[in-house]
């Protein structure tokens, strides 16, 4: 069966393009989340509250794993759409208002984790809450 490997996206008015991440990423992301997502049974509030028991530097490892999969897609003036990751190798951000836009940063991350590790936890019985599914749309 193929598997998709690029979905794209769009948050704030602007389209992302997800790719997958390897399977041992994949792998180690779905388990380190499911770790932390398990005990809340799948609620929403207890959901949130395990996230943000998480020590910040398992955070950051995590929400940088997924932002790696993520590139912005830029009109290069000729009509075609071409990928820009939107971390630099260093893990900063490359598009600066990205930099301080927590919502659409938040989203990127979720939109990354499902496309990337959404199936494990569907398995599960885990799922996220559709609000913050967003819409993607598959190319």
């Amino acid at each position: 069966m193929f598997k998709q490997k690029t979905q794209i996206v769009e948050v704030a008015g602007k389209s992302y393009q997800l790719t997958k991440m390897d399977a041992r990423t994949g792998s180690y992301v779905a388990f380190k989340v499911a770790g932390v997502l398990a005990p809340s049974g799948g609620k929403t509030a207890e959901m949130a509250a395990a996230l943000m028991g998480m020590p910040r530097k398992d955070f950051d490892e995590l929400q940088s794993l997924l932002l790696r999969t993520v590139n912005r897609l830029v009109d290069n003036g000729n009509g075609q759409q071409l990928p820009e990751p939107v971390l630099t190798a260093k893990g900063d951000f490359v598009d600066e208002a990205l930099a301080y836009d927590a919502a659409s940063v938040i989203q990127l991350t979720v939109h990354a984790l499902i496309f990337n590790v959404g199936g494990f936890f569907a398995a599960a019985g885990l799922n996220l809450p559709a609000e913050l599914m967003g819409k993607p749309t598959s190319r």
